[in-house]
């Protein structure tokens, strides 16, 4: 009865099939099913996305007798707002962009490269996107689309974002490891001064990101410098849209939620600030005084390893932060400790996955070769590859 109950609470509807064929049991022939039942899920997931747009666009929540969209969401539909407003967004985008709705139809694009590719994609730009995703692990394009929306904001574009080369992730990616190991935010503290030279540690070749020039007058502390030195006109052209349209490009409003007692508290710092006479702004006096005593050198004995990383796992399906150092040559067999044998793992990746067998990462470290599975899928540089190992 039971079992019963469970089959016909998850049978789809006749527009779907008439029947659930039982699953198979050999694991390559399950994977095959599974991938087939979660690209009709994505189907699902496109039709929920206009549905639910078409009832928020008439306040259709209100109208059932909901307090919130939060409430109709959790109580109505068993799931999160957040789950709901990112198929909304999809929806929109594939309105926008077809080849994306296309594509998601086709199985050809998973519903997170989907909602990627439409946050950055236009018409002229979308067949490239939609090649990039094809080749590119979820983490990477996550990666790529984070950095041009960067690279918008910074200069103030707005359309035309198309994929970007890898000389351009490469000086994001410095940028953002000078972030991490304290150099733009001493650069900031000491008025674009560097203390005593360069940081140990410090990623090379970052001399034309932080210039004292371009961190000195015209731009506010914690914005990023030099970014609009990474952005070529091929990648970033075409006419500017408003900012309502594409709300990627200009600056981004930081809005921070206080207790009443913590808000009170800050006021009276803000006073105390002001008596004393100091010159300036408030909230740059608090993100200057927060540098100077917090910016310290990584003690870690893999600082450098990590810093490479970025701080990620290095696993290109992974980022969490949780760092383990892994040889790809084990010790046992004869691995050295140099930094070209040694990324950054984290825990579950270093333990669950590389030492029980289920991902293989072959050295150097600059350009591991890693294999997921049974039935291989091959990723180096953060490109699919074929079992040959040319990239796709």
């Amino acid at each position: 009865m039971a079992r019963a109950l469970k089959q016909n609470a998850h049978r789809p509807d006749d527009a779907v099939t008439a029947t659930i064929a039982p699953p198979p049991r050999e694991p390559i022939a399950l994977d095959a099913h599974l991938r087939d039942l979660n690209a009709r899920l994505q189907r699902r997931d496109d039709r929920l996305g206009e549905l639910a747009r078409r009832l928020w666009e008439v306040d259709g929540w209100r109208h059932l007798g909901y307090a919130s969209p939060a409430q109709y969401c959790h109580e109505r539909l068993g799931g999160s707002l957040a789950a709901v407003k990112a198929r909304i967004t999809l929806d929109r985008g594939c309105d926008r962009l077809p080849e994306v709705a296309v594509a998601l139809a086709d199985g050809d694009l998973a519903f997170e490269a989907a909602r990627l590719v439409s946050r950055v994609a236009d018409p002229t730009t979308v067949d490239a996107w939609l090649r990039r995703a094809a080749c590119r692990t979820v983490k990477h394009l996550q990666e790529e689309v984070e950095a041009v929306e960067a690279i918008a904001r910074a200069d103030g574009l707005t359309s035309s974002l198309a994929p970007p080369d890898e000389e351009t992730m490469e000086q994001y990616f410095d940028l953002e490891r000078a972030m991490l190991d304290g150099t733009i935010a001493e650069l900031l503290a000491h008025g674009g001064q560097m203390s005593g030279g360069e940081r140990p540690g410090s990623t090379p070749g970052l001399g034309a990101h932080t210039q004292p020039s371009r961190m000195s007058g015209g731009e506010r502390p914690g914005s990023t410098p030099g970014l609009a030195a990474h952005t070529q006109p091929s990648q970033m052209s075409g006419t500017p849209e408003s900012a309502e349209e594409r709300p990627v490009a200009g600056r981004v409003p930081l809005r921070l939620r206080l207790g009443a007692d913590v808000a009170a508290f800050w006021r009276n710092v803000e006073g105390w600030f002001r008596a004393a006479g100091e010159p300036g702004d408030f909230v740059d006096f608090l993100i200057r005084t927060f540098w100077h005593t917090w910016l310290v050198q990584d003690p870690s004995a893999r600082a450098d390893v990590y810093e490479r990383e970025r701080h990620r796992c290095a696993s290109p399906v992974c980022s969490n932060r949780d760092l383990t150092p892994h040889h790809l040559v084990f010790r046992s067999h004869g691995g050295d400790d140099e930094d070209t044998n040694v990324v950054g793992l984290c825990v579950r990746c270093h333990l669950e996955l590389v030492h029980l067998g289920r991902l293989r990462a072959e050295p150097p470290a600059d350009h591991v070769r890693w294999t997921f599975g049974r039935a291989p899928l091959l990723v180096v540089d953060g490109r699919r590859a074929d079992p040959l190992g040319q990239a796709g």
